[in-house]
């Protein structure tokens, strides 16, 4: 495959659908995008999230690092709360896979790899 998304029309006779390629941005805005669909990535708070496990390419992340990210100096009482939640509401528009639990943190797996 040459990297160039196609749709159904532009595979091969009796060739399988591939699964669609999930991008994102972190220069400006963070952003997100399911071959060339945007992907709603949510509140900025999210997104902040999102671009944190981003730049660790696939390293985790503990809870303790994210909310230093997040809110530095100063987090709410609720923090670690907060954290989660943004963290369950990305696995829900992002690939099965891609944001994992593990170790107290999390991580972004499986991008860029095939």
């Amino acid at each position: 495959m040459d990297g160039v998304p196609r749709g159904p029309e532009q595979r091969g006779p009796g060739s399988s659908p591939e699964p669609a390629a999930l991008r994102f941005g972190v220069l400006g805005p963070v952003r997100a995008w399911r071959d060339d669909v945007p992907v709603a990535t949510g509140s900025p708070q999210q997104r902040a999230l999102l671009a944190a496990l981003l730049l660790r390419e696939g390293r985790t992340a503990t809870a303790a690092e994210l909310i230093d990210a997040l809110w530095g100096e100063e987090p709410p009482s609720q923090a670690l709360a907060a954290v989660r939640t943004y963290a369950s509401r990305l696995r829900k528009v992002l690939d099965p896979g891609v944001l994992v639990s593990e170790s107290g943190g999390y991580a972004v797996r499986g991008l860029g790899e095939g």
